[in-house]
Protein backbone atom coordinates (compact mmCIF):
# COMPACT_ATOMS: atom_id res chain seq x y z
CA UNK A 1 0.00 0.00 0.00
CA UNK A 2 2.71 2.69 0.74
CA UNK A 3 4.45 1.68 -1.96
CA UNK A 4 1.46 2.68 -4.36
CA UNK A 5 0.81 5.84 -2.16
CA UNK A 6 4.60 7.05 -3.16
CA UNK A 7 4.34 6.13 -6.84
CA UNK A 8 0.84 8.43 -6.63
CA UNK A 9 1.92 11.27 -5.09
CA UNK A 10 5.50 11.05 -7.59
CA UNK A 11 2.99 11.08 -10.40
CA UNK A 12 1.09 13.84 -8.83
CA UNK A 13 4.25 15.90 -8.28
CA UNK A 14 5.42 15.89 -11.64
CA UNK A 15 1.87 16.37 -13.45
CA UNK A 16 1.98 19.57 -11.33
CA UNK A 17 5.58 21.35 -11.95
CA UNK A 18 4.51 20.60 -16.12
CA UNK A 19 1.46 22.92 -15.58
CA UNK A 20 3.36 25.01 -13.45
CA UNK A 21 6.37 25.46 -16.33
CA UNK A 22 3.56 25.57 -18.92
CA UNK A 23 3.79 30.09 -19.34
CA UNK A 24 7.28 29.61 -19.13
CA UNK A 25 7.69 27.42 -22.63
CA UNK A 26 5.00 29.18 -24.20
CA UNK A 27 7.11 32.46 -23.52
CA UNK A 28 9.97 31.38 -24.96
CA UNK A 29 8.31 30.26 -28.14
CA UNK A 30 8.34 33.94 -29.41
CA UNK A 31 10.35 34.44 -32.25
CA UNK A 32 13.34 36.76 -31.24
CA UNK A 33 14.52 38.01 -34.48
CA UNK A 34 10.64 39.54 -34.92
CA UNK A 35 10.94 40.81 -31.88
CA UNK A 36 14.45 42.60 -32.43
CA UNK A 37 13.45 43.78 -35.58
CA UNK A 38 10.03 45.57 -34.35
CA UNK A 39 12.19 47.13 -31.43
CA UNK A 40 14.42 48.52 -33.91
CA UNK A 41 11.91 49.99 -36.49
CA UNK A 42 10.24 51.24 -33.78
CA UNK A 43 13.00 52.72 -32.05
CA UNK A 44 13.97 54.34 -35.57
CA UNK A 45 10.45 55.61 -35.77
CA UNK A 46 9.85 57.21 -32.22
CA UNK A 47 13.09 59.20 -33.17
CA UNK A 48 11.86 60.44 -36.61
CA UNK A 49 8.27 61.38 -34.78
CA UNK A 50 10.23 63.42 -32.31
CA UNK A 51 11.44 64.80 -34.91
CA UNK A 52 8.26 65.06 -36.98
CA UNK A 53 9.12 63.63 -39.69
CA UNK A 54 6.16 61.37 -40.22
CA UNK A 55 7.05 60.45 -43.95
CA UNK A 56 9.76 58.20 -42.51
CA UNK A 57 8.07 57.05 -39.02
CA UNK A 58 5.12 56.10 -40.57
CA UNK A 59 6.37 52.86 -43.02
CA UNK A 60 8.52 51.71 -40.25
CA UNK A 61 5.56 51.80 -37.58
CA UNK A 62 3.53 49.69 -40.14
CA UNK A 63 5.94 47.17 -40.75
CA UNK A 64 6.04 47.28 -36.40
CA UNK A 65 2.32 46.22 -36.66
CA UNK A 66 2.72 43.69 -39.71
CA UNK A 67 5.72 41.68 -37.47
CA UNK A 68 3.56 42.16 -34.03
CA UNK A 69 -0.63 42.30 -35.13
CA UNK A 70 -1.84 41.70 -31.81
CA UNK A 71 0.35 44.77 -30.67
CA UNK A 72 -2.53 47.45 -29.95
CA UNK A 73 -0.43 49.99 -28.49
CA UNK A 74 0.81 50.20 -31.62
CA UNK A 75 -1.88 50.60 -33.41
CA UNK A 76 -2.59 53.62 -31.37
CA UNK A 77 1.06 54.94 -31.73
CA UNK A 78 0.79 54.23 -35.78
CA UNK A 79 -2.82 56.41 -35.43
CA UNK A 80 -0.96 59.25 -34.25
CA UNK A 81 1.56 59.41 -37.07
CA UNK A 82 -0.64 59.26 -39.54
CA UNK A 83 -2.87 61.92 -38.26
CA UNK A 84 0.58 64.06 -37.72
CA UNK A 85 1.10 63.28 -41.67
CA UNK A 86 -2.36 64.86 -42.39
CA UNK A 87 -3.26 61.16 -43.29
CA UNK A 88 -6.67 61.70 -41.18
CA UNK A 89 -8.30 58.31 -43.26
CA UNK A 90 -5.58 56.20 -42.87
CA UNK A 91 -5.97 57.43 -39.02
CA UNK A 92 -9.44 56.64 -39.06
CA UNK A 93 -8.61 53.30 -40.31
CA UNK A 94 -6.42 53.18 -37.52
CA UNK A 95 -8.63 53.54 -34.80
CA UNK A 96 -11.12 51.30 -36.05
CA UNK A 97 -8.63 48.73 -35.88
CA UNK A 98 -7.30 49.69 -32.23
CA UNK A 99 -11.23 49.69 -31.21
CA UNK A 100 -11.68 46.12 -32.35
CA UNK A 101 -8.46 44.75 -31.05
CA UNK A 102 -9.15 46.59 -27.54
CA UNK A 103 -13.05 44.53 -27.26
CA UNK A 104 -11.18 41.43 -28.24
CA UNK A 105 -8.94 42.18 -25.31
CA UNK A 106 -11.72 43.18 -22.87
CA UNK A 107 -10.30 46.69 -22.85
CA UNK A 108 -13.29 48.92 -22.45
CA UNK A 109 -11.80 51.82 -21.55
CA UNK A 110 -9.16 51.94 -24.43
CA UNK A 111 -12.33 50.92 -27.03
CA UNK A 112 -14.11 53.92 -25.70
CA UNK A 113 -11.55 55.91 -26.21
CA UNK A 114 -10.44 55.39 -29.49
CA UNK A 115 -14.01 55.62 -30.62
CA UNK A 116 -14.08 59.04 -29.06
CA UNK A 117 -10.91 59.87 -31.16
CA UNK A 118 -12.77 58.68 -34.25
CA UNK A 119 -15.92 60.57 -33.21
CA UNK A 120 -13.68 63.81 -33.44
CA UNK A 121 -11.60 63.13 -36.69
CA UNK A 122 -14.95 62.01 -38.55
CA UNK A 123 -16.08 65.59 -39.83
CA UNK A 124 -12.29 66.09 -40.46
CA UNK A 125 -12.00 63.16 -42.78
CA UNK A 126 -12.45 63.79 -46.46
CA UNK A 127 -14.43 61.41 -48.97
CA UNK A 128 -14.44 60.13 -52.26
CA UNK A 129 -17.67 59.06 -54.01
CA UNK A 130 -17.63 56.90 -57.47
CA UNK A 131 -21.23 56.87 -59.51
CA UNK A 132 -21.34 54.92 -62.50
CA UNK A 133 -23.09 57.30 -65.73
CA UNK A 134 -25.61 55.69 -68.12
CA UNK A 135 -23.11 55.06 -70.45
CA UNK A 136 -21.12 53.03 -67.56
CA UNK A 137 -24.30 50.97 -66.17
CA UNK A 138 -24.37 47.35 -66.98
CA UNK A 139 -21.18 47.19 -69.29
CA UNK A 140 -19.79 43.73 -68.83
CA UNK A 141 -16.40 43.36 -66.96
CA UNK A 142 -16.28 46.82 -66.11
CA UNK A 143 -12.69 46.98 -64.02
CA UNK A 144 -12.78 50.21 -61.75
CA UNK A 145 -9.35 51.16 -60.00
CA UNK A 146 -9.04 54.19 -57.14
CA UNK A 147 -5.20 54.76 -57.00
CA UNK A 148 -4.26 51.57 -58.40
CA UNK A 149 -6.31 49.62 -56.44
CA UNK A 150 -9.11 47.75 -57.30
CA UNK A 151 -12.69 48.78 -56.10
CA UNK A 152 -15.21 46.15 -55.58
CA UNK A 153 -19.30 46.73 -56.62
CA UNK A 154 -20.00 47.35 -53.44
CA UNK A 155 -18.01 50.53 -52.76
CA UNK A 156 -19.86 52.12 -56.62
CA UNK A 157 -22.03 54.75 -54.44
CA UNK A 158 -20.31 55.03 -51.36
CA UNK A 159 -18.55 57.99 -49.74
CA UNK A 160 -15.01 56.47 -49.38
CA UNK A 161 -13.25 58.30 -46.75
CA UNK A 162 -9.75 59.60 -48.53
CA UNK A 163 -6.36 60.83 -47.22
CA UNK A 164 -6.40 64.57 -48.79
CA UNK A 165 -4.32 65.47 -51.85
CA UNK A 166 -4.69 64.03 -55.69
CA UNK A 167 -6.12 60.70 -56.09
CA UNK A 168 -6.50 58.69 -59.99
CA UNK A 169 -9.76 56.90 -60.66
CA UNK A 170 -9.44 54.69 -63.90
CA UNK A 171 -12.37 52.35 -65.42
CA UNK A 172 -11.67 50.13 -68.28
CA UNK A 173 -13.87 47.56 -70.16
CA UNK A 174 -13.12 45.44 -73.17
CA UNK A 175 -14.81 47.51 -76.34
CA UNK A 176 -15.49 50.26 -74.69
CA UNK A 177 -13.44 53.68 -73.96
CA UNK A 178 -11.44 53.86 -70.76
CA UNK A 179 -12.02 56.89 -68.18
CA UNK A 180 -9.43 58.42 -65.96
CA UNK A 181 -10.08 61.46 -63.65
CA UNK A 182 -7.50 62.66 -61.30
CA UNK A 183 -9.21 64.91 -58.35
CA UNK A 184 -8.00 66.76 -55.70
CA UNK A 185 -9.52 66.71 -52.02
CA UNK A 186 -8.82 68.78 -48.92
CA UNK A 187 -9.85 67.73 -45.65
CA UNK A 188 -13.27 67.32 -44.64
CA UNK A 189 -14.56 67.57 -48.47
CA UNK A 190 -17.35 65.49 -49.97
CA UNK A 191 -16.30 64.81 -53.49
CA UNK A 192 -17.66 62.86 -56.41
CA UNK A 193 -16.49 61.25 -59.92
CA UNK A 194 -18.76 59.99 -62.27
CA UNK A 195 -17.46 57.25 -64.42
CA UNK A 196 -18.76 57.82 -68.07
CA UNK A 197 -17.41 55.40 -70.83
CA UNK A 198 -18.33 57.86 -74.36
CA UNK A 199 -16.75 57.71 -77.67
CA UNK A 200 -16.11 54.63 -80.46
CA UNK A 201 -13.39 52.59 -78.76
CA UNK A 202 -10.39 52.88 -77.76
CA UNK A 203 -8.82 54.21 -74.44
CA UNK A 204 -8.84 57.91 -73.79
CA UNK A 205 -8.09 59.06 -70.53
CA UNK A 206 -8.75 62.35 -69.46
CA UNK A 207 -5.90 65.12 -69.00
CA UNK A 208 -7.35 67.94 -68.95
CA UNK A 209 -6.77 70.22 -66.17
CA UNK A 210 -8.21 68.83 -62.07
CA UNK A 211 -11.24 68.94 -61.40
CA UNK A 212 -13.70 68.74 -58.25
CA UNK A 213 -15.93 66.15 -60.10
CA UNK A 214 -19.08 67.84 -57.81
CA UNK A 215 -19.92 67.94 -54.64
CA UNK A 216 -22.13 64.93 -52.99
CA UNK A 217 -22.98 64.80 -49.09
CA UNK A 218 -22.56 61.87 -47.66
CA UNK A 219 -20.62 60.30 -43.95
CA UNK A 220 -20.74 56.86 -44.02
CA UNK A 221 -17.77 54.73 -43.26
CA UNK A 222 -16.42 52.80 -46.68
CA UNK A 223 -13.44 51.47 -47.33
CA UNK A 224 -10.50 53.06 -47.62
CA UNK A 225 -7.94 53.57 -50.39
CA UNK A 226 -4.02 52.12 -50.34
CA UNK A 227 -2.84 49.66 -47.68
CA UNK A 228 -5.18 47.98 -45.42
CA UNK A 229 -4.96 50.53 -41.67
CA UNK A 230 -2.43 49.04 -39.86
CA UNK A 231 -1.50 50.61 -36.38
CA UNK A 232 0.30 50.93 -33.22
CA UNK A 233 2.34 52.10 -29.71
CA UNK A 234 1.66 51.86 -25.90
CA UNK A 235 2.52 53.46 -22.85
CA UNK A 236 6.32 53.58 -22.26
CA UNK A 237 7.33 50.42 -20.02
CA UNK A 238 10.36 48.61 -18.55
CA UNK A 239 9.24 45.10 -20.32
CA UNK A 240 10.62 44.12 -23.45
CA UNK A 241 9.42 40.97 -25.35
CA UNK A 242 12.72 39.81 -24.25
CA UNK A 243 12.24 40.29 -20.98
CA UNK A 244 8.74 39.34 -20.84
CA UNK A 245 10.12 36.21 -21.97
CA UNK A 246 13.02 35.90 -19.38
CA UNK A 247 10.74 36.64 -16.54
CA UNK A 248 8.44 33.35 -17.75
CA UNK A 249 11.70 31.24 -18.18
CA UNK A 250 12.72 32.41 -14.94
CA UNK A 251 9.49 31.91 -12.89
CA UNK A 252 8.95 28.10 -14.65
CA UNK A 253 12.57 27.65 -13.36
CA UNK A 254 11.70 28.91 -9.56
CA UNK A 255 8.55 26.92 -9.81
CA UNK A 256 10.94 23.84 -10.71
CA UNK A 257 13.09 24.43 -8.15
CA UNK A 258 10.81 24.47 -5.56
CA UNK A 259 8.73 21.51 -6.77
CA UNK A 260 12.68 19.52 -7.23
CA UNK A 261 12.79 20.44 -3.04
CA UNK A 262 9.01 19.29 -2.35
CA UNK A 263 10.03 16.10 -4.32
CA UNK A 264 13.47 15.94 -2.53
CA UNK A 265 11.55 15.67 1.35
CA UNK A 266 8.98 13.34 0.07
CA UNK A 267 12.26 11.15 -0.57
CA UNK A 268 13.73 11.45 1.91
CA UNK A 269 10.66 10.49 4.18
CA UNK A 270 10.14 8.08 1.89
CA UNK A 271 13.69 6.63 2.95
CA UNK A 272 13.17 7.20 6.73
CA UNK A 273 9.62 5.06 6.32
CA UNK A 274 11.30 2.10 4.90
CA UNK A 275 14.08 2.32 7.62
CA UNK A 276 11.05 2.73 10.31
CA UNK A 277 8.64 0.31 9.65
CA UNK A 278 9.83 -1.57 6.08
CA UNK A 279 12.61 -3.65 8.03
CA UNK A 280 15.22 -1.91 5.76
CA UNK A 281 18.86 -0.97 7.27
CA UNK A 282 20.45 2.01 6.37
CA UNK A 283 23.77 0.49 7.12
CA UNK A 284 23.78 -2.39 4.61
CA UNK A 285 20.92 -1.18 2.83
CA UNK A 286 19.33 -4.19 2.54
CA UNK A 287 15.64 -4.83 3.53
CA UNK A 288 13.30 -7.80 4.95
CA UNK A 289 10.53 -7.42 3.58
CA UNK A 290 8.88 -6.57 0.45
CA UNK A 291 7.19 -3.39 1.88
CA UNK A 292 10.49 -2.19 2.79
CA UNK A 293 11.61 -2.90 -0.77
CA UNK A 294 8.70 -1.04 -2.23
CA UNK A 295 9.36 1.62 -0.30
CA UNK A 296 13.11 2.19 -1.05
CA UNK A 297 12.13 1.62 -5.03
CA UNK A 298 10.05 5.06 -4.52
CA UNK A 299 12.58 7.05 -2.61
CA UNK A 300 14.87 6.30 -5.20
CA UNK A 301 12.90 6.94 -7.67
CA UNK A 302 11.45 10.39 -6.31
CA UNK A 303 15.16 11.40 -5.46
CA UNK A 304 16.01 10.75 -9.16
CA UNK A 305 12.99 13.34 -9.96
CA UNK A 306 14.16 16.14 -7.73
CA UNK A 307 17.47 15.64 -8.94
CA UNK A 308 16.39 16.68 -12.59
CA UNK A 309 13.93 18.96 -11.58
CA UNK A 310 16.75 21.30 -9.18
CA UNK A 311 18.64 21.07 -12.22
CA UNK A 312 16.42 22.09 -14.93
CA UNK A 313 14.93 24.52 -12.57
CA UNK A 314 18.43 25.79 -11.82
CA UNK A 315 19.45 26.15 -15.53
CA UNK A 316 15.87 27.63 -16.35
CA UNK A 317 16.15 30.33 -13.24
CA UNK A 318 19.42 31.25 -14.68
CA UNK A 319 19.09 31.49 -18.04
CA UNK A 320 15.48 33.79 -17.09
CA UNK A 321 17.78 36.13 -15.12
CA UNK A 322 20.27 36.74 -18.21
CA UNK A 323 17.26 37.19 -20.78
CA UNK A 324 16.09 39.68 -18.48
CA UNK A 325 19.51 41.05 -17.30
CA UNK A 326 20.42 42.24 -20.75
CA UNK A 327 17.29 42.98 -22.64
CA UNK A 328 16.60 46.65 -23.45
CA UNK A 329 13.29 47.82 -22.05
CA UNK A 330 10.48 48.52 -24.31
CA UNK A 331 6.86 48.64 -24.32
CA UNK A 332 4.38 45.94 -23.84
CA UNK A 333 0.85 45.29 -23.42
CA UNK A 334 -0.98 43.70 -20.70
CA UNK A 335 -4.93 42.27 -21.54
CA UNK A 336 -6.70 41.04 -19.19
CA UNK A 337 -9.83 39.03 -20.74
CA UNK A 338 -12.78 36.56 -20.30
CA UNK A 339 -10.25 33.69 -17.92
CA UNK A 340 -6.77 34.56 -20.03
CA UNK A 341 -4.14 36.60 -19.45
CA UNK A 342 -2.08 37.96 -22.77
CA UNK A 343 0.96 39.50 -22.94
CA UNK A 344 1.56 41.55 -26.31
CA UNK A 345 4.64 43.73 -26.99
CA UNK A 346 3.71 47.10 -28.74
CA UNK A 347 7.06 48.97 -29.76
Amino acid sequence: MNGLVGRASSVAAIAAVLVLMVPAVAAAQADPQKAALAQTLFEEADKAMNAKNYAEACPKLEKVVELIPEGIGAKETLADCYEGAGRLASAFGALVAVEGASVRAGQADRAQKARDRMAALKPRVATLTIELGDSAKGVTGLALKRDGADVSSAEIGLPVKVDKGEHVIVATAAGKPGFEKRITVADGEKQTVKIELTGEGGTTPDTGPKEDGGKKDGGTTGPQTGKPDTTTAGETNFFSPLRIAGLGIGIGGIAALGAGIGVGMHAKSLYDESNETGGCSADTNQCNGQDGVDLRDDAVMMGNVSTGLVIAGGVLAAGGIVMFAVAPSDKVEVGLGPGSLTLTTAF
